[in-house]
C-alpha cells in the first residue's frame, strides 16, 4: 500500500475494509519492523542507509510505501483481478506460460474485462482449430486463455507461434500486434521501470522493426531508438514470497517478471507458497518487496 501523499505524517492506517475481503490473512505496517531496521548497509548502499522497509512515522514522497496486505485463496486472486479495469495496460510475466499466475488469470477472465493492451513475452499456448470439423480443441493457457475470451485489443510481444487462435484473430482484424525482438522487449521494460527515456540498438535495423522509429548513426554503425514501456497492472508469477512481499523465482519462471515488477503502476504477485517476513534470505530475494503491492497465496 502506498501513500497518496508527499511529506506527510502517518497518523493511522486504517485496515477495517481491507480485513473484510476474504483471504486477507495480516498486514505489515512500519511498527513490525524493529526501531533502526533499514534497507541499506551505511557502507555498501549509502543511499539507502535511512530507507525503512515500511514508512513508520511519515512518508516523503507520493508512492512511498506505508503498508503491506498478505492474502490467499481464490477470493483473494478474484480481488487482485478487480483492480484491472476496461482499457488499461497490463504486463503479464511469463515465457511460454511458466511464471505466469495463472489463478489471477482465470479470474481475469471471468471478470470479462476488455480492450486491454497486454504487454508479454508471447501470447502464452491457444486452443487448436480440428482441421475436420473447424472446431476450436484444447485448453488455452497463460495469456491465452485473454486471447480466446476476446478481451486483448493489442498484443505487444517477442513471439506469438504457439497460439493458433492468436494468429486465426489476427489475420480477421479481430487484434493488433507489436512484434518486438526478446531482448529488445526485455530492454524497453527495463527502460520503463528505471525511468529512462529509451534506448539505441542495432537490432532491426533495414527490417520493419525500424519502420516510424528515429534511426542515429553513432561511428558508422545505425541504430534505432526504442522507446520504454510501462504498464497501468504487472501481473507477475514467483514460487515463494515472504509476508513483506519479497520474491524468490524457480528456474525459469523468473524470466521477465522482475523487471515487469518495476514497471507498472500496480503489481500484483501470484506465488504457490507465503512464508514468514525473514524466511527468505536476502542472498536470494529476486524481487524486493518494495515494488510489489499486492500479494496472492497458491497462484502459480
Amino acid at each position: 500500500m502506498h501513500s497518496p501523499y508527499a511529506h506527510a505524517i502517518i497518523k493511522s492506517i486504517d485496515f477495517t475494509e481491507a480485513a473484510k475481503v476474504p483471504g486477507v490473512k495480516g498486514f505489515l505496517t512500519g511498527a513490525d519492523f524493529p526501531e533502526g531496521h533499514n534497507l541499506g548497509n551505511p557502507e555498501a548502499f549509502k543511499e539507502l542507509a535511512d530507507k525503512e522497509p515500511l514508512c513508520r512515522k511519515k512518508v516523503r514522497m507520493v508512492g512511498d510505501e506505508v503498508a503491506a496486505v498478505c492474502a490467499t485463496t481464490e477470493e483473494a486472486a478474484t480481488e487482485a483481478a478487480a483492480l484491472v479495469k476496461d482499457g488499461m495496460t497490463l504486463m503479464v510475466g511469463g515465457f511460454m506460460a511458466n511464471g505466469t499466475p495463472e489463478p489471477i488469470i482465470d479470474e481475469l477472465v471471468k471478470s470479462n474485462v476488455k480492450d486491454l493492451t497486454v504487454i508479454c513475452n508471447d501470447a502464452g499456448f491457444g486452443r487448436k482449430k480440428d482441421k475436420v470439423t473447424g472446431e476450436w480443441k484444447g485448453a488455452a493457457r497463460g495469456v491465452g486463455k485473454l486471447v480466446e475470451n476476446g478481451q486483448v485489443k493489442k498484443l505487444i510481444a517477442s513471439h506469438v507461434g504457439l497460439n493458433p487462435e492468436f494468429g486465426a484473430k489476427y489475420f480477421e482484424g479481430e487484434i493488433d500486434l507489436e512484434l518486438v525482438p526478446q531482448g529488445t522487449l526485455a530492454e524497453r521494460i527495463r527502460c520503463g521501470g528505471s525511468g529512462l527515456g529509451g534506448f539505441y540498438t542495432p537490432t532491426g535495423v533495414g527490417t520493419e522493426v525500424a519502420e516510424g522509429k528515429e534511426i542515429k548513426e553513432i561511428d558508422g554503425i545505425e541504430y534505432i531508438l526504442e522507446l520504454p514501456l510501462h504498464a497501468d497492472v504487472a501481473l507477475i508469477g514467483g514460487h515463494t514470497a515472504d509476508a513483506a512481499g519479497n520474491l524468490r523465482y524457480i528456474g525459469s519462471e523468473r524470466n521477465f517478471n522482475p523487471m515487469m515488477a518495476m514497471a507498472a503502476d500496480t503489481v500484483i504477485a501470484g506465488v504457490s507458497e507465503i512464508v514468514d517476513a525473514g524466511q527468505i534470505g536476502a542472498d536470494y530475494v529476486e524481487t524486493p518487496g518494495i515494488f510489489v503491492d499486492y500479494l496472492v497465496g497458491g497462484a502459480e
